[in-house]
């Protein structure tokens, strides 16, 4: 891998990192698990020794759609473009 290669992958991880995150302030759920490949596995932070797998709509998007229900958060995340 040549450094330009490596830069075009950083920023595509770095795009990945900044859309989860507006996404989950926005709470638009079905959009965020579908960032998640099939084997994916997420600790939160809430639980993290409780694995949630990929987009096992069993876990991931249940404990999502609990928080649906909450009033709004305050965005902690900037906007990406």
């Amino acid at each position: 891998m040549d450094a330009m290669q490596a830069l075009l992958i950083e920023q595509q991880c770095r795009r990945l990192i900044h859309r989860y995150a507006y996404l989950n302030d926005e709470r638009d759920f079905d959009a965020l698990i579908d960032l998640f490949t099939d084997d994916a596995i997420l600790y939160r932070p809430s639980a993290p020794t409780t694995p949630l797998p990929g987009r096992d709509t069993g876990s991931v998007s249940q404990q999502a759609r609990r928080c649906a229900h909450l009033p709004p958060v305050q965005r902690r995340h900037r906007r990406c473009r």
